[in-house]
């Protein structure tokens, strides 16, 4: 596992575009039920949780399965998206809103360590776009697992930021620094509220997943982030399940300094 190369499927990626968030949703608990190495729960409408068989500690991968075009009532079609190499953008003819890398990349990258079977969790939110909703419907279920010790996003625009919302541990964000990548602030993201509901005070960090222009006709991907954070995953996977990340409350809150339905709606 820790040595396979990786290469990222431009094909599987496009598909994974083209679908709505219930047809993705559909799509990954029928692919991951497959896979005899993790549990799968499943809530309709508030997104899935997969957990690794037979693991006492491990960190929780999120990402999300809407993008801005479900929420727009349109879906991509095979002729939206053009493959240049490295780089996925939108066709000039397309009418959709945006390509949806935010967060088809995030979706991706979970899929394929799954297919690799890192032994994390992995969930996948419904509707973070307008609210994170199925992050706020589930967090206290996944709160009661004890077994998790830090939550990852794959939520991020670009290809090397590690992306912190005030519920910070500093050894979990030095372990992505020392990989190259670089602490910003975040706005609002499924684990920021994972964080902010947990009553062990789990800590979160999200990381850069290749696309830029988010929420655009001009959004792209770059297929070298998603490469990039794989095998930083893949790398870290003992140090992220050996220890546990906490923070220490803060006057900082991401709802103190954002409004988060005021943000989803601004696009």
């Amino acid at each position: 596992m820790i040595d396979k190369k990786i290469v990222v499927n431009k094909g599987y990626l496009k598909n994974l575009l083209m679908f709505n968030q219930t047809e993705l949703f559909e799509h990954i608990v029928q692919k991951v039920s497959k896979n005899k190495n993790y549990n799968l729960t499943v809530s309709f409408k508030s997104g899935i949780i997969v957990t690794p068989k037979g693991v006492i500690k491990y960190p929780l991968i999120c990402s999300h399965l809407d993008t801005i075009n479900d929420s727009k009532k349109i879906k991509l079609q095979n002729s939206d998206v053009e493959i240049d190499g490295d780089i996925i953008r939108l066709s000039q003819s397309s009418l959709a809103k945006c390509l949806g890398g935010d967060d088809r990349c995030g979706v991706y990258t979970a899929l394929q360590l799954i297919d690799l079977n890192v032994p994390f969790g992995f969930a996948f939110f419904f509707d973070e776009e307008i609210g994170c909703i199925g992050s706020s419907i589930l967090a206290n279920d996944i709160d009661e697992n004890e077994n998790i010790t830090a939550f990852i996003g794959l939520d991020r625009r670009g290809l090397d930021n590690v992306a912190v919302y005030g519920y910070n541990n500093n050894d979990l964000i030095r372990l992505f620094e020392n990989e190259g990548y670089t602490q910003v602030d975040g706005s609002i993201t499924d684990v920021a509220v994972l964080s902010e509901q947990s009553s062990r005070n789990l800590a979160c960090v999200n990381l850069s997943i290749g696309y830029y222009n988010e929420h655009t006709k001009m959004e792209f991907i770059n297929i070298f982030a998603i490469q990039r954070a794989i095998k930083t995953l893949i790398k870290l996977c003992f140090v992220l399940s050996k220890d546990i990340y906490t923070y220490s409350v803060t006057d900082y809150s991401y709802l103190k300094n954002y409004d988060k339905y005021e943000i989803m709606m601004r696009w």
